[in-house]
């Protein structure tokens, strides 16, 4: 579940909280964006106030400021490149960086020289900036186990990691047991949390939860973690101010339960809770999100499970108070049978949106609050009778028919079920009715697996905005996926869409069959070179499986080892993103320079620039 708001003027850094109507939430993938504002001056005036006295920058700059009002209709005649920017805050931002040179030019030359240069190159950020091939390493030490009869039990073994997610400087993973032999084995983990607080430490369990989900005749009540999440509150139930918390949240996925519960607890140190949210023996949480109601300014969180739940901070309590009942208008909205599973949710221009299988709903906001449905497939006999999950992965985008935003959601084919609906496809969705007529984007699984194929997912779990690649006001976005067809399924296991609708499908390569990407995310360790991914997955397919659960990192082709410049070339905050992992590493540019053997701290700059340009 991905949001996108091209005209919030916030500028987080890659996978901060976003703020929707001045406060903030966090969902539960780590959401973030590309605001490719031309820095380039700035992280330039960065390099140089390391190694050169601040008189430099203490000049009468006034009438240039007054120039920055009047560059912008200007530099339309100077840089066609500006026709393109289509937000005045970047316009705005590449005139004041161009007005600031021309102030430096009055006082200092070469600094204004440098300037300018770095302010052409930060034009370029207007143009598309291609998808890296990552490298993958693995992260989580389970040995893949290829034997579904092992015995062997391992601290994080499972079959599957479900669900990962950033908080409070950590990453969290869910593990899942699905299609174990071992399942009910008092001896074997149950749903796990487990825990990575820096690239180089080591997974910790931060929750076993088999201590808390044995039934009565000691068998485990859930077979997995179902989804992970995060909701940020910086007001509770009453709309009380508060110190702002996060709550991690985790979905479960029945076994032998009697109730659809969820786990919570409230920051790192804070200790976890399952809590009961509704009679259900079968089903699952998947999926979770953070939203504010636009009418009643009410902090809220909300599950979907066979229906959708909320709730809100209580402060008495450190936690989320569910209500009793689901919303009105998500009880009933599927067809068919099994198809129990609120597949994802997500936020687009104000409003909340989710998929329930063949439906796309958005919630109607205020004191009584309901869900309707905007868009709706009638499926037939066929696809009702699969297991088919429907629409999932719902995304705000901007809209490639027209201005503004729109959603796209992906359709989970079927082996069962004739074309299209066997098909994977990718659906453009419009939030308002009047804009355009909901149409396939692109038919996933004619592309990349061929005319055999006989079903395949995309988006599992989450998709994430990749804010390094694309264009600053449309970047990427990464889905898992897996697609099979007659003959084999394939080894591609995540793809990534571009703004104008095309598609790109890679794969994490490992001997073992690692099979699909369940949940991936972009890193927020400090000590991540810029743009490093987390992956994780396999999926048990209805197959015996044990310890096949993996966790994988990526990182971008164009950090060297040792992560000496951390900046991604072509992007705008390429050198003060450098600038700021070796400042993190050393006390200076200049002993900088002589660890990593440059003549001095002149050289080390202009390698900086060198690599960034």
């Amino acid at each position: 579940m991905s949001v996108f708001r091209p005209s919030q003027p916030h500028r987080p850094t890659p996978g901060d909280i976003i703020p929707l109507r001045g406060r903030h939430h966090l969902h539960d993938d780590p959401i973030s964006f590309r605001w490719a504002a031309s820095t380039g001056i700035s992280s330039l005036i960065r390099i140089n106030a390391l190694r050169v006295e601040q008189s430099y920058y203490k000049m009468p700059c006034v009438p240039f400021g007054v120039l920055a009002l009047i560059l912008p209709a200007l530099m339309i005649f100077i840089s066609p490149a500006l026709i393109l920017a289509k937000d005045t805050t970047t316009m705005m931002a590449r005139s004041s960086s161009l007005a600031l040179a021309l102030c430096l030019l009055a006082a200092h030359p070469a600094a204004a020289q440098e300037a300018v240069q770095a302010f052409s190159s930060a034009q370029a950020v207007s143009q598309t900036v291609p998808f890296p091939t990552m490298s993958w390493e693995k992260s989580l030490p389970v040995t893949f186990n290829s034997n579904p009869n092992s015995t062997t039990i391992v601290p994080f073994g499972g079959t599957e990691t479900r669900a990962l997610v950033f908080m409070d400087g950590s990453l969290y993973a869910g593990i899942g047991d699905w299609e174990d032999p071992l399942l009910n084995n008092p001896s074997t983990p149950g749903p796990q949390v487990i825990r990575l607080d820096s690239p180089w430490g080591n997974w910790v369990e931060d929750q076993n939860l088999k201590s808390l989900v044995i039934n009565q005749v000691g068998q485990k009540k859930y077979q997995a973690i179902s989804i992970l999440g995060t909701v940020y509150f910086d007001h509770d139930m009453n709309k009380n101010l508060i110190s702002p918390v996060n709550v991690l949240l985790a979905g479960f996925w029945n076994n032998l339960s009697h109730t659809m519960d969820i786990a919570q607890k409230t920051g790192a140190a804070g200790s976890w809770q399952v809590v009961h949210l509704a009679p259900a023996p079968t089903g699952q949480v998947r999926s979770l999100i953070g939203y504010t109601d636009s009418v009643t300014q009410q902090e809220m969180a909300f599950a979907g499970a066979y229906a959708i739940f909320s709730g809100a901070y209580d402060a008495a309590s450190n936690n989320i108070l569910w209500g009793k009942q689901p919303e009105a208008g998500t009880v009933g909205v599927t067809l068919g049978t099994g198809h129990d599973r609120m597949m994802s949710m997500a936020e687009c221009d104000g409003s909340l949106y989710a998929t329930d299988y063949t439906t796309v709903l958005r919630r109607i906001n205020g004191n009584t609050p309901y869900w309707k449905i905007i868009y709706e497939v009638a499926p037939t006999h066929a696809y009702q009778a699969t297991a088919g999950s429907g629409f999932r992965g719902l995304s705000c985008v901007p809209n490639t028919h027209g201005t503004g935003n729109m959603l796209i959601a992906f359709w989970e084919g079927q082996g069962g079920a004739a074309p299209p609906e066997s098909d994977v496809q990718a659906y453009d969705i419009p939030t308002d009715q009047d804009s355009f007529t909901a149409v396939v984007e692109k038919d996933l699984s004619l592309t990349f697996s061929g005319s055999d194929t006989i079903g395949g997912i995309v988006a599992y779990n989450n998709t994430i905005v990749y804010p390094y690649s694309g264009s600053e006001s449309c970047p990427d976005i990464i889905a898992g996926t897996q697609l099979w067809s007659t003959q084999t399924r394939t080894t591609l296991n995540y793809l990534v869409r571009h703004c104008d609708g095309s598609y790109n499908i890679y794969a994490i390569h490992d001997s073992n069959p690692l099979r699909a990407i369940r949940s991936i995310v972009v890193s927020k360790f400090p000590g991540d070179p810029v743009g490093t991914l987390y992956a994780g997955g396999y999926d048990a397919d209805n197959r015996p499986a044990h310890n096949t659960n993996w966790v994988y990192r990526g990182l971008p082709p164009y950090t060297p080892a040792g992560i000496v410049f951390a900046g991604l070339p072509g992007r705008a905050d390429c050198v003060n993103e450098s600038v700021s992992a070796l400042t993190r590493k050393y006390p200076g540019l200049d002993a900088a320079a002589a660890d990593l053997e440059y003549p001095d701290a002149k050289a080390l700059d202009d390698a900086i620039l060198e690599h960034c340009q």
